[in-house]
């Protein structure tokens, strides 16, 4: 009973030994490469950081003094004292590294004292600006001072920084000898234990694999349906007692197998009865659309005359067409579903939310189709009196807003008398935020009057590539301030498109806008327009700070602002009359992001709309 084991064992010793060895082995060379790596990383690259960083201190410092000769003499002050600062705190890290390599402590003694020099005269030409001296003696100080005292000071920092980087060059080839050491010796005791396994593995194969071979073969007979199979027993070792286990199972489940019928039917009744129950309605499908089962609530909901709509059509068996239609398409997914389904029903438009369950078989083929129609008629009541609500509250703040704006502005004038320099800062704070108010109240108007169909969409011939340049040129300084690229790439011959260009247009400057406030300096933003499936498909992505997985199914809900984000956000309604705008005009809008990884905005645009279409 104890040889497969000892088999095992001694196989296995083998094994670890070859593996503790290579390790070993292996350990010791990267050891020898990573200190090298690390004396690299840790002391040459902190030098070489400090020596740059003193350089731009440096060039800094210059700007700052143009700054005081061009007649900015406070603010050209407080850049220098700022840049000086950067600068000796750069020197410092340098000099009090520990760490010296040759030649280094002359250059530092060298900077060290042509830093003071360049220091008293850049102290002597702030003296000479502010006693406001003529620009001839100016110009004059810093051509015959100044500036040679600069260029002795710049030669040395320099040469410092070279200093360090042939310093690291150096190191950089003696660690790439090291690696090539390393890999050689690596590989070559990888191959001998690769071969030292495989003639442990072969001798290991023939004293044990063998047994277990015919053992399987006995097993997948058994799992063929031939319950009446023994495995024969011809050793006395682990193996054998396996056998005379499963020689004991097939026993079971020749019992077993004449009680599963009973339990699937019963099953089956169950579940049955729980669906039936369920104030839902549910209907399952197959890959033909074929009805497979419906509880009363669907029965009712899709009209059915008849009770005899097992396996046939859902087209066949439902009288409520208006529903029909939008469960017809065996190749929805789940997430190409509407949000929310108008149905009409006994002369009155109920809403359900649809949820659906594909069930697949191990190939990746549909085979089964799960519908949950939820009834939420009433959170669309609720939702349309929320509308009703904000749409007067708006409208009512709108004249008590334009009103308090004339007055703030008459008095910021000055027209009722003079004001002081704080009531001045007030007043300005207080125009701030009512004109913040009054384009909040705005957004709501216009959330208000799309949702209401007060603000229908022109139906009018459009370029779209027109569209974008137009919603974007206000956009460029903001861009540029802000040190973000922006990227417009339009497909060539594009089709002209069906729509309204000031909602159109609208929509890219919100979505362009959002990316922006929301993207740091140096990242870019791209809008892309081509044509897939006869629809303009359009994308507007970021490299910015992205969105949580969980807050992408709601960012176009009104007066959603999510947490975490880089850049503070608005009032929460820019993405929803977005969502509005487009789908007004027959397409669809959606978002894709990951923290850290930047978003993507994609809306879908129809290219060849019917009569009616905008006006929905």
């Amino acid at each position: 009973m104890k040889s497969l084991h000892r088999k095992i064992e001694v196989s296995y010793l083998v094994l670890v030994g070859i593996t503790v060895a290579i390790s070993t082995f292996s350990a010791y060379h990267f050891s020898k490469l990573g200190n090298s790596t690390r004396f690299l990383l840790q002391e040459n690259y902190r030098s070489v950081q400090a020596a740059e960083n003193m350089v731009k201190a440096l060039a800094r410092q210059e700007n700052a003094q143009l700054s005081m000769l061009s007649g900015r003499i406070n603010e050209g002050w407080e850049d220098f004292l700022s840049s000086r600062n950067e600068f000796l705190d750069s020197y410092d890290q340098v000099a009090y590294d520990g760490w010296m390599l040759p030649g280094e402590s002359d250059l530092i003694n060298r900077i060290s004292f042509s830093y003071d020099q360049y220091r008293l005269a850049s102290d002597s030409l702030y003296r000479l600006v502010r006693a406001n001296g003529s620009d001839e003696i100016k110009e004059e100080f810093r051509e015959s001072l100044l500036k040679p005292t600069t260029e002795q000071l710049r030669e040395y920092v320099n040469a410092l920084l070279h200093l360090h980087h042939n310093a690291m060059i150096g190191r950089q080839v003696e660690v790439e000898g090291l690696a090539d050491a390393a890999t050689k010796a690596i590989v070559v005791a990888s191959v001998l234990a690769v071969i030292l396994s495989l003639m442990a593995s072969l001798q290991f194969v023939q004293q044990i694999v063998r047994p277990i071979e015919h053992l399987t073969n006995s097993v997948r007979r058994i799992g063929r349906g031939a319950l009446s199979e023994q495995i024969e027993i011809t050793t006395d070792d682990e193996i054998a007692e396996l056998g005379r286990e499963f020689n004991k199972m097939t026993d079971r489940l020749a019992t077993f197998e004449a009680m599963n019928v009973q339990k699937l039917i019963a099953e089956k009744k169950k579940t049955e009865s729980l669906v039936a129950a369920l104030p839902n309605p549910v209907i399952m499908m197959d890959q033909q659309n074929h009805v497979l089962l419906l509880n009363q609530a669907a029965i009712e909901l899709l009209q059915v005359q008849d009770g005899t709509w097992q396996e046939k059509p859902l087209l066949e068996v439902s009288r409520n067409d208006s529903l029909t239609r939008h469960l017809n398409d065996a190749e929805q997914t789940e997430d190409e579903l509407d949000p929310v389904l108008p149905v009409m029903l006994d002369g009155t438009t109920r809403y359900y939310r649809r949820r659906l369950v594909a069930i697949s078989s191990p190939e990746g083929h549909l085979e089964l189709k799960v519908i949950l129609l939820e009834d939420v008629t009433h959170f669309k009541e609720l939702d349309q009196l929320k509308s009703d609500f904000l749409a007067a509250v708006s409208h009512e703040l709108r004249t008590p807003l334009t009103s308090l704006g004339m007055a703030i502005d008459l008095l910021q004038q000055e027209v009722p008398g003079p004001l002081t320099e704080l009531q001045q800062d007030l007043l300005a704070t207080a125009s701030e935020d009512n004109e913040r108010l009054k384009k909040f109240v705005e957004a709501l108007l216009a959330l208000a009057r799309l949702e209401a169909g007060m603000y229908q969409p022109e139906r009018l011939m459009l370029d779209f590539d027109s569209v974008v340049h137009q919603a974007t040129s206000a956009l460029r300084l903001p861009f540029s301030q802000a040190g973000v690229k922006l990227e417009i790439n339009i497909q060539r011959d594009l089709p002209p498109i069906h729509g309204d260009q000031e909602q159109l247009g609208w929509v890219i400057t919100n979505l362009v806008g959002n990316a922006l406030r929301h993207t740091p300096s140096g990242g870019r933003v791209r809008v892309t327009a081509c044509v897939e499936d006869d629809q303009l498909h359009v994308t507007v992505e970021d490299t910015g700070s992205g969105i949580p997985k969980e807050s992408l199914e709601i960012i176009f809900d009104k007066f959603v602002q999510v947490k975490g984000t880089m850049a503070p956000g608005g009032a929460g309604l820019g993405l929803s009359i977005a969502k509005t705008v487009i789908e007004a005009h027959g397409g669809r809008i959606w978002a894709e992001s990951e923290l850290g990884q930047g978003s993507a905005f994609h809306f879908l645009l129809p290219l060849h709309v019917e009569e009616g279409v905008l006006a929905d």
